[in-house]
C-alpha cells in the first residue's frame, strides 16, 4: 500500500483579533445585515477551486450591547459563514464581538476567557484544512462577499490572531487498507500492545472503547491523558485520542474506486483529554487548550504520534528540536507485530521469547516494553541465533542526544537477563540499525557491544 501523508481532518479553534477593535465586528454587521438582510449565498473560486458560502448571523447570543454600541436591539448579534470547497473542504466561522465586562441582557456578567480590550473572537470549526489555511479562505471568503456587495472589506481584517488563541482540537488521519487497519485492533495489534506498556505506569490514564457492529474494528478507539502520552512518545505531553473506525454506514467490499470502503486511523488532540483530573474517554468540558503561538509543537505531536503507530520513519530529538530523519517517508505501511501463526504448539513458547510476539507473563514486560521503546523486533530465528532489528535511528557518538547503540543493546540485555532468560542467547544474537543520518544500514555482533 502506498504511503499517503496524514491529512487534517477535524479542527475546533478559538481566534482572538484585537488590531483593530471592534471595527470587524461593525464591517460584518453593515455586510450581513445591511446589505444582505441577514443572509446570502454565493458560488466562488478561489485560485482554480470552485466554493460555495453563505452568511446570516445568530439574534440569540446572550450578549447585551453597552449603551454606547449603536445596536438597536437587546442583544448584540453574532455572525456566521459556512463555505465548502472540493474535496470535503468545509469550514466554520461564527464572529462574536468582545468587550471587559461583557453582560448578558439580564446584566449577569458573562465569564468567557478573552484576553482584554475590544476585538472580535472567530469560532472555528472544520475539515481537510491546514490552520492556515481556515485565515486564507476566509479573506478570499470575505472579499468574495463584499465584491457581492459592491462594496468594501478591509483586507487588513481578521490577518493576525493572537497567541493566546485557543486550539480545542486538531486530528490527523490517514486512510489504510482494511488488512493494515486490522494489525491495530487485533488482539496482538498495537492497540494492545499500548495498553501492556501502559499497565505498570502508575497515575497514567486511558480509555479503551471498542465497537464491532457490522464489521470487526468498526470503531476502536483509545483516549489518553498527558501522562500516558508521555510514556508512548518521549517528550509528549498533550492527551489525545489514537482511533481506527470505519464510515457509519460499512461498505461490504472494500474497493480501489470507493475510499469510503476502507477505515480511517487518526491522531487527535482534544481539549477535553488534555488534564490530570481524569478522563472520561469522550468529549466533555475542562481540561486545556492549546495556545495559537504553540500551534506548530501541537501539530508536531500529533503526526508524530501517528507516524509512530503505523510504523513510520522514526524521530531525531536535535537539541531540543524534533525533526524527522531525512530518509523519505516508507513508500509502504508494515504492521508493527505479525503474528506468528504457522507454529505448532509445543513450538510458540520458544519463539515467543525470542520473537516479536506478546507473552502475558509479567516478566516478559520488560522485554516488550524496551522492544516498544526502540523499535525492535526479532528476525529470522532458528537454533543458531538470530537478529535484532532496530526501526529507530541511533547514534555511534555519546555526545549526540540520540541514544547510542551500546546504551540500548544493553538496555535490552539487562531486561532479558531481568526476565530470567540465558544471557548467552541474547549476546549471540546479531543486530540491523540504521545510521544517525537514515541513510544505510548498519550491523553487527552483540556480544561485542555490550559487557556481560
Amino acid at each position: 500500500m502506498s504511503h499517503v501523508a496524514p491529512h487534517f481532518h477535524e479542527v475546533d479553534m478559538f481566534l482572538w483579533f484585537t488590531d483593530n477593535g471592534l471595527s470587524p465586528y461593525w464591517a460584518l454587521s453593515n455586510l450581513c445585515i445591511r446589505e444582505f438582510d441577514g443572509y446570502r449565498k454565493l458560488t466562488y473560486e478561489i485560485g482554480d477551486e470552485v466554493w460555495v458560502a453563505r452568511m446570516n448571523y445568530n439574534a440569540e447570543t446572550g450578549i447585551a450591547p453597552r449603551d454606547s454600541d449603536p445596536i438597536q436591539s437587546e442583544r448584540a448579534y453574532e455572525f456566521k459563514i459556512h463555505a465548502e470547497g472540493p474535496g470535503e473542504q468545509k469550514a466554520d466561522f461564527v464572529f462574536s464581538p468582545r468587550w471587559d465586562g461583557q453582560k448578558k441582557p439580564d446584566g449577569e456578567e458573562m465569564k468567557r476567557p478573552w484576553c482584554g480590550g475590544e476585538g472580535v473572537q472567530i469560532h472555528v470549526q472544520g475539515s481537510n484544512l491546514t490552520y492556515d489555511e481556515y485565515l486564507f479562505i476566509l479573506q478570499h471568503t470575505l472579499q468574495a462577499f463584499a465584491e457581492e456587495a459592491r462594496t468594501d472589506f478591509s483586507r487588513r481584517y481578521f490577518n493576525r490572531p493572537l497567541g493566546d488563541s485557543n486550539i480545542a482540537t486538531t486530528e490527523l488521519y490517514v486512510r489504510l487498507v482494511r488488512e493494515y487497519a486490522k494489525k491495530l485492533t487485533r488482539s496482538t495489534g498495537v492497540f494492545y500492545k499500548i495498553m501492556h506498556l501502559l499497565s505498570e505506569e502508575k497515575d497514567a490514564q486511558w480509555v479503551y472503547k471498542g465497537d464491532n457492529t457490522d464489521i470487526v474494528g468498526k470503531r476502536h478507539a483509545f483516549a489518553l491523558d498527558p501522562l500516558a502520552s508521555s510514556k508512548l512518545v518521549e517528550n509528549h505531553s498533550l492527551g489525545k485520542r489514537l482511533k481506527c473506525y470505519h464510515p457509519k454506514y460499512v461498505r461490504s467490499k472494500e474497493s480501489r474506486d470507493d475510499p469510503l470502503s476502507s477505515p480511517k486511523f487518526a491522531v487527535a488532540f482534544h481539549k477535553s483529554l488534555n488534564t490530570t483530573e481524569g478522563i472520561a474517554g469522550e468529549y466533555r468540558s475542562g481540561g486545556s487548550a492549546v495556545k495559537w503561538r504553540d500551534r506548530d509543537q501541537l501539530l508536531r505531536e500529533v503526526e508524530e504520534t501517528l507516524i509512530n503507530v503505523l510504523r513510520g520513519e522514526v524521530v531525531v530529538n536535535d537539541n531540543g528540536l524534533v525533526r524527522f530523519s531525512s530518509e523519505k517517508v516508507r513508500q509502504e505501511i508494515t504492521a508493527i507485530v505479525e503474528r506468528v501463526e504457522s507454529f505448532v504448539e509445543e513450538g510458540v513458547n520458544a519463539v515467543a521469547r525470542l520473537a516479536n510476539v506478546e507473552t502475558r507473563s509479567a516478566a516478559d514486560s520488560a522485554i516488550q516494553r524496551w522492544m516498544n521503546k526502540y523499535g525492535a523486533s526479532f528476525e529470522e530465528i532458528d537454533e543458531d541465533g538470530g537478529k535484532i532489528r532496530f526501526d529507530t535511528v541511533m547514534s555511534t557518538l555519546a555526545s549526540s542526544k540520540v541514544p547510542t547503540l551500546e546504551d540500548v543493546l544493553q538496555e535490552g540485555f539487562d531486561a532479558w537477563c531481568n526476565a530470567g532468560r540465558d544471557p548467552a542467547v541474547f549476546t549471540c544474537l546479531s543486530y540491523v540499525v540504521k545510521n544517525l543520518d537514515g541513510t544505510a544500514n548498519v550491523g553487527g555482533s552483540v556480544g561485542k557491544k555490550i559487557t556481560w
